[in-house]
């Protein structure tokens, strides 16, 4: 590879890097695409465990909406949950997760639990949850809220 596709390999998000050929051996795509489809399976499960709080939410797409960082690809928070599914520097696709909530923890638990084997997740502990959204919500545009219904 060239200076000039480094240059612009540098500039892409992660995931989309490491959905080519050339950078992901096939277990790992194939690691990667059971990730993703187990994250979004779990989060339509989330957003019904979280109707019944009707409060706002946080919802955005990073392969529809980019961003200035390289890792995220979807993010989903409230004041009980925060669940995103991001890609490392190693092309792995990954669940973090944090809940705020007892019984919400509990359904969380039983998700994750259902998993395949070959899906990558962990804990994020860097801050509660109700805090990271408050910090959500000064630093991202309205767009990405909705009310919970």
């Amino acid at each position: 590879m060239n200076a000039t596709n480094q240059t612009i390999d540098a500039a892409k998000p992660l995931w989309e890097i490491a959905q080519s050929k050339e950078n992901t051996n096939r277990k790992q795509k194939l690691n990667n695409r059971i990730t993703r489809r187990e994250y979004f399976s779990a989060l339509e499960r989330i957003k019904e465990l979280c109707k019944p709080l009707e409060g706002w939410a946080f919802e955005r797409d990073y392969t529809i909406h980019p961003s200035d960082k390289a890792t995220p690809i979807h993010c989903f928070l409230n004041n009980e949950i925060y669940w995103h599914l991001t890609c490392d520097e190693q092309y792995n696709f990954t669940i973090l997760y944090n809940v705020a909530d007892d019984k919400l923890q509990t359904e969380v638990n039983c998700l994750i639990y259902l998993m395949s084997k070959s899906t990558r997740w962990q804990p994020s502990t860097e801050l509660d949850v109700p805090t990271l959204f408050k910090r959500c919500k000064r630093i991202q545009p309205n767009k990405y809220f909705s009310i919970l219904k």
